[in-house]
């Protein structure tokens, strides 16, 4: 079975620029941002053979009735769907609804969905059970599949400035944990 990309190449060699439509899926700045190099690298590497255009979802957006079915009707008629989100936390309940949608109501047309975690993140489980998550959507909706999208960082500064505005479940606990009554531990003789 040829895979979605080999399917896109061959209709963009029919034709001088092939129109191909993306759909982003983000639940805040800093993974929009590594969505972003994503999709300008895509870009750089298709241009010649795709005319690409990128519709940019936030999670909140998708709580809105209006706004879900908007979504699914850009991603239902999209080539690539990208699932920008951070590693060991859960998916909301609006991004699997809009998911169900999507799958029901996509074309059968050659696809693929592409799983974006945080390259730096706590993984896991949660990210375990995403990934299965996207296996199952992935063969529901017959595209294929890319959970390890990997790309370099512009600059350290990047990764640091994405990180330092992402509170990961660990720093959650730590910020919550109850202080010792006994009070701090010297440190000296």
């Amino acid at each position: 079975m040829a895979s979605a990309i080999d399917s896109l190449y061959g209709r963009a060699a029919e034709t001088e620029s092939y129109p191909c439509a993306g759909v982003v899926l983000y639940p805040d700045e800093c993974a929009r941002h590594r969505a972003l190099q994503l999709c300008s690298k895509i870009a750089r590497r298709f241009q010649k053979l795709f005319d690409l255009d990128f519709y940019w979802w936030k999670f909140k957006f998708l709580c809105d009735p209006i706004l879900i079915v908007q979504a699914v009707r850009e991603a239902s008629k999209a080539n690539i769907l990208i699932l920008s989100y951070h590693s060991g936390q859960a998916l909301p309940d609006e991004v699997k609804a809009f998911f169900k949608f999507w799958a029901d109501q996509r074309k059968k047309e050659p696809g693929a969905l592409i799983g974006l975690g945080d390259p730096a993140g706590e993984g896991g489980l949660k990210d375990k059970e995403i990934g299965d998550y996207l296996q199952e959507l992935a063969d529901q909706a017959q595209v294929d599949l890319i959970t390890e999208a990997r790309f370099e960082w512009q600059s350290e500064i990047a990764q640091i400035s994405c990180r330092a505005h992402h509170v990961t479940p660990t720093l959650e606990a730590i910020l919550h944990q109850a202080p010792d009554p006994s009070g701090p531990v010297p440190l000296g003789p």
